[in-house]
C-alpha cells in the first residue's frame, strides 16, 4: 500500500498592491445572494485578484460588455437569467 501526501488546497499567490490593477487578473463574481458575492469577493481578492460583482446574468452581460474580464464565477440559479444562460450567451458571443 503506498502512502500519498494530502492535497494542499491553499493556493500561494504572489501579489503586489502597488502593482497596477490593469496587471492583476480580474474575475467576475455573478450571484444573487448579497452574502455569497461579499464571501467570493473575499476569497478571490485575498489571492490577488481584482474582482467585479454582478447580482444575476443580465447584469453580468452588460458588465461584460463595457469591460471583459479573465475569469467568471457563476452561480446557476438566479433570477431573470440563470447561470446556464449567462455563460450560454458569453460562449456565443466571446
Amino acid at each position: 500500500m503506498t502512502e500519498t501526501a494530502p492535497i494542499d488546497q491553499t493556493r500561494q499567490v504572489e501579489y503586489d498592491p502597488m502593482a497596477p490593477k490593469s496587471a492583476l487578473a480580474r474575475v467576475l463574481i455573478v450571484d444573487d445572494d448579497p452574502q455569497e458575492r461579499r464571501d467570493l469577493v473575499r476569497i478571490v481578492t485575498a489571492l490577488g485578484y481584482v474582482a467585479e460583482v454582478a447580482g444575476d446574468g443580465e447584469e453580468a452581460l452588460e458588465k461584460l460588455g463595457a469591460n471583459p474580464v479573465d475569469a467568471i464565477v457563476t452561480d446557476l440559479m438566479m433570477p431573470r437569467m440563470d447561470g446556464y444562460a449567462t455563460l450560454s450567451r458569453i460562449r456565443r458571443h466571446a
